[in-house]
């Protein structure tokens, strides 16, 4: 009866973290030949491939994670097998100068750049023929971090031309590793 309470217990944790947002990791096998298929296609050279699973409703969506040629890698996939995002690592000469802009900014208000992404986001309402498409497909993700207010973290995400379209303030412990 113990064994049948924790399956129970263990089970309802997993269908709460899915149901929260969270990735549940799962092996290659269990995500669909399409998606696999489509991945490897594009990054032939991936290495280290990890696949995740989140479950909200009756949607599923996909997330693998790998390293390709020294970067990291990141796509997400819905179960159809269309890819809606994709990010990589990049550095910061390859990032464009509105963008480099708000690292500057950032670096002068004490902020020191950690990690850089560049992030392009397959949006249906906007396309690259819309003259009021401001680039927010087409994003990078910034993470700066600042030792002199207590290793508080900052996150913004910044289209190529230099809007922040997002911000996020994260505050860690001394003894928290970062990757």
């Amino acid at each position: 009866m113990k064994k049948v309470w924790i399956t129970l217990v263990a089970l309802l944790f997993v269908n709460l973290l899915n149901a929260q947002g969270f990735w549940t990791p799962i092996d290659e096998t269990e995500v669909p030949k399409e998606i696999v298929d489509k991945f490897h296609a594009e990054h032939p050279e991936a290495r280290n491939a990890h696949w995740g699973l989140r479950k909200s409703g009756k949607t599923e969506l996909y997330k693998v994670t790998a390293v390709e040629n020294g970067h990291h890698i990141k796509a997400r996939y819905d179960e159809h097998g269309t890819q809606l995002e994709k990010i990589h690592t990049t550095q910061l000469e390859k990032v464009p100068e509105p963008v480099k802009k708000v690292i500057d900014e950032q670096a002068k208000a004490g902020w020191d750049i950690i990690r850089i992404y560049h992030a392009f986001k397959h949006n249906k309402k906007d396309n690259d023929d819309n003259p009021d498409n401001d680039g927010d497909d087409d994003i990078y993700k910034l993470f700066f971090e600042n030792h002199e207010h207590h290793r508080k973290h900052l996150h913004l995400e910044v289209t190529v031309k230099g809007k922040i379209i997002e911000k996020d303030y994260k505050r860690h412990s001394k003894h928290e590793v970062h990757h």
